[in-house]
């Protein structure tokens, strides 16, 4: 039977819409069973459209949950956040739980001790090994004001996680460590990120923002009792005093007009705000207008927010060189990077770190400073805190926050090129550049390539945006804030190891030359200048260097001599241990082998690359801690090695 004729196909167009019907309802109706219940988005009065406030678990109990909270509600404080375990977040969840399980912070100053829903004392290890795989977990610190009335910080803790899973509609993983160590005593709770049909656990903001505080509060009230006129007075007239942004402060900002205040404006009595008010006239954070009336300072939160870090900063540096033994009247103690100092860098012997943002992981430091002073140094989320022991002598520079002599060479070459980079280029418009030179422009690019910031073409060379250097800055910028300094580890080891020790150190560095720091006559100073004396006398009974007259010759080899029986020694160790042969790395050619650990030595760093029946060793860069137990290779040229870890990416 013959095929009727084809007739030609004419697609006929419809008016315009919304042609993903199904794709949508099957994404709404994903939304509605994230948000337990909810049936409209982005549909109330004043509502911009969707924002996802709604989505997760505990959204209702945390909307009306502040309706039952009264004045005479006993305060909970909860600081929360969501931590990301990909990429090395797991590793650092693992260090967080050290650090809040650490000795010292329970109560009467011991060893604090982890508890879960039904345990005290438990191991942390068991639960950071159930978190492996999880894509994200929960860290909480409360703190209620009241926690020294309660006769048990545990049980307390317990109903309020029995509440949230209540709340939340889910059983929950958590672990709990109570400190004693600030003036309330807190709880840190870390959260597993799943529920109990092992899937992502979300919780709604709105839970995350007040309604786990406001459940908090309602079972410390139940357990206390509502608070009193007479605690209500007490806790409002200590604020009247502080040097931080009080509930007080609160309550001004919110009913003043254009920045003019009267007492009777308020919710406290007119006496307090008043007696407030001309705290903060001294302050210079207010004016008197007359007839009760005051103009406030436009920044007056903000500084009040200042002024009470730096006070806590202080409070937190008199109290750990106090417990070191250096609380010197006569040393000043300075915090790093504030208006009141303008040194770009210190160096120093390393007293003690702790953290100052418990939930971000933020760290600080304090050193013995060789100018004579102690320093508060706020390190910011500092990931490598494994290498930092007591007694080390470091470095600490303020962070780059522009773009470097790198950046504007290869601007100015894109510029001369038409936008685009490449080594030809390079050579071209710098003859004399070695080949070592122009690679490390090529891996700069490489590092920012991750972040947008130019884009390698098929033929090797870059193409560079007009815009390079400015948006490296912003770049550098938001880095800042993460990383405000960088720290140099001058000696792993304590000073008055350096005086007699193998290899070519901190103290060596400084006689010969090719460091030279400032050292004040008192305090760390002064025991460096000691050291270095004696440093000086010890390599001359070792014949290393030799005194002419008043002058002392110190040997162009010295440097090599020192590494070189430094690196001996550990190498027979290492030796001894694996019964592999020691190579010592050339002056030129290739390097390779499995990186399998860093060592600290006084020389330097220095990583241990192995083969089956040898090893070396060779100097340590940041980036090799990425291919630990990989195999690496490189070039070495004039004592210096160019690396070559995986595609495009060197050191």
């Amino acid at each position: 039977m013959p095929l009727p004729p084809e007739k030609p196909f004419k697609p006929r167009l419809g008016k315009p819409g919304n042609r993903g019907g199904r794709f949508s309802k099957r994404v709404l109706k994903k939304l509605r069973s994230l948000s337990h219940g909810i049936t409209s988005f982005g549909s109330s009065k004043g509502n911009g459209g969707f924002t996802g406030a709604r989505i997760g678990r505990g959204h209702w109990a945390g909307k009306y949950s502040s309706h039952n909270i009264g004045s005479r509600f006993r305060r909970v404080i909860i600081k929360s956040r969501i931590v990301k375990l990909g990429g090395g977040g797991y590793a650092r969840a693992a260090s967080h739980l050290k650090y809040i399980e650490r000795e010292g912070v329970g109560s009467d100053g011991r060893e604090a001790e982890a508890y879960d829903k039904e345990q005290d004392g438990i191991n942390l290890n068991d639960f950071q090994g159930r978190c492996e795989g999880d894509r994200h977990q929960f860290r909480f610190i409360v703190s209620a004001n009241d926690a020294d009335s309660l006769e048990d910080l545990k049980s307390f803790t317990r109903d309020v996680m029995t509440r949230m899973e209540q709340d939340l509609r889910t059983e929950l993983d958590w672990v709990a460590v109570d400190h004693f160590d600030t003036v309330h005593p807190h709880t840190h709770i870390v959260l597993r990120g799943i529920d109990d049909q092992n899937r992502d656990l979300i919780i709604a903001k709105s839970y995350m923002g007040h309604g786990m505080r406001h459940a908090a509060s309602d079972l410390l009230t139940h357990e206390l009792g509502p608070r009193t006129e007479m605690e209500m007075l007490k806790q409002v007239r200590q604020q009247v005093a502080q040097d931080r942004f009080t509930d007080l402060d609160r309550d001004i900002v919110k009913y003043s007009r254009d920045n003019i205040m009267h007492p009777d404006g308020g919710e406290y009595p007119a006496k307090i705000i008043g007696a407030r008010m001309k705290k903060l006239s001294k302050m210079g954070l207010a004016q008197h207008l007359g007839k009760d009336y005051w103009r406030l300072d436009p920044d007056l939160k903000n500084t009040l927010t200042t002024m009470a870090e730096k006070g806590d900063i202080i409070k937190t540096l008199h109290r750990n060189l106090h417990k070191a033994g250096k609380d010197n009247l006569q040393q000043k103690a300075l915090v790093f990077g504030t208006d009141e100092t303008s040194q770009k860098s210190v160096t120093g012997e390393l007293l003690t770190t702790g953290l100052s943002d418990e939930l971000s992981d933020r760290r600080y430091v304090i050193l013995d400073g060789t100018d004579g002073n102690h320093w508060y140094v706020d390190m910011g989320e500092l990931e490598q805190v494994d290498d930092l022991n007591m007694g080390m002598i470091v470095t600490v520079t303020a962070a780059h926050s522009g773009a470097s002599l790198v950046d504007h060479h290869i601007a100015e070459i894109a510029r001369q090129n038409g936008g685009v980079y490449s080594e030809e280029y390079h050579q071209h418009s710098d003859p004399k550049a070695s080949q070592a030179y122009i690679k490390s422009h090529i891996r700069r690019l490489e590092g920012l390539r991750r972040y947008g910031i130019g884009k390698r073409q098929q033929d090797g060379s870059w193409k560079i945006p007009t815009d390079f250097t400015y948006r490296i800055e912003k770049l550098q910028k938001q880095f800042a804030q993460k990383a405000p300094v960088a720290m140099t580890i001058n000696s792993a080891f304590a000073l008055d190891q350096l005086i007699e020790g193998e290899g070519y150190g901190w103290l060596d560095r400084n006689l010969v030359g090719k460091e030279k720091t400032d050292l004040a006559s008192s305090g760390f100073g002064g025991k460096v200048q000691q050291a270095l004396a004696q440093r000086r006398n010890w390599l001359m009974r070792q014949g290393l260097i030799q005194k002419k007259g008043s002058k002392v010759i110190y040997p162009k080899s010295l440097a090599n001599q020192l590494i070189r029986r430094e690196l001996n020694k550990f190498a027979a160790g290492i030796s001894d241990k694996t019964g592999k042969q020691y190579m010592p790395m050339k002056d030129r050619g290739e390097v390779s082998g499995i990186y399998v650990r860093k060592l600290n030595l006084s020389s330097g760093q220095y990583a241990v690359l192995e083969k089956s029946k040898e090893f070396t060793l060779v100097p340590w860069r940041p980036v090799m801690d990425r291919v630990m137990g990989r195999s690496i290779s490189g070039m070495i040229s004039g004592g210096t090695v160019n690396w070559d870890i995986g595609r495009g990416v060197g050191l």
